[in-house]
């Protein structure tokens, strides 16, 4: 199988705890007013012969765009893992990217209602077709941290 330029983009509900498409909680909004700045960790190690590119953006009620993740409008990437001349997963990859928010961008968490991403595939660059197996995987590791104000 070989993918030159596939797409998945979808939208969820921020904070859909119930699966119904709706925000089941609130962030603290006196807490989220005390954040300096935050950082999104993201680290990925990639068994697969896919290359990934991910976008996000938070939306209002209206699904107004509110905030782009990251910000410089250039998407997370996800490198593919290196294939054999049969198209077959030799080893995995390692990728890792951070997201710096300053506050005004942390506080944008709260009135997002919405979640919209998509996910720009194409199977490992130089080689026309690939083998996906069961044995193929992607591990991912997402963390964050904020830095607080405290009186």
């Amino acid at each position: 199988l070989g993918i030159i330029d596939g797409t998945y983009a979808d939208t969820l509900a921020v904070g859909d705890t119930t699966g119904d498409g709706y925000k089941d909680y609130e962030i603290n909004k006196e807490r989220i007013n005390d954040v300096n700045f935050g950082k999104i960790f993201i680290e990925v190690e990639n068994a697969m012969p896919l290359q990934l590119a991910v976008r996000m953006r938070l939306l209002n009620g209206l699904k107004e765009s509110i905030l782009l993740v990251p910000q410089s409008g250039i998407p997370v990437r996800v490198n593919a893992a290196p294939v054999d001349v049969e198209g077959n997963v030799t080893s995995s990859k390692r990728s890792t990217s951070v997201i710096e928010l300053n506050q005004s961008e942390v506080q944008q968490f709260n009135p997002a209602e919405f979640l919209t991403y998509s996910v720009s595939l194409v199977t490992t660059p130089g080689s026309p077709a690939v083998r996906f197996r069961t044995t193929d995987y992607m591990r991912i590791r997402i963390w964050s941290t904020l830095s607080y104000r405290v009186n």
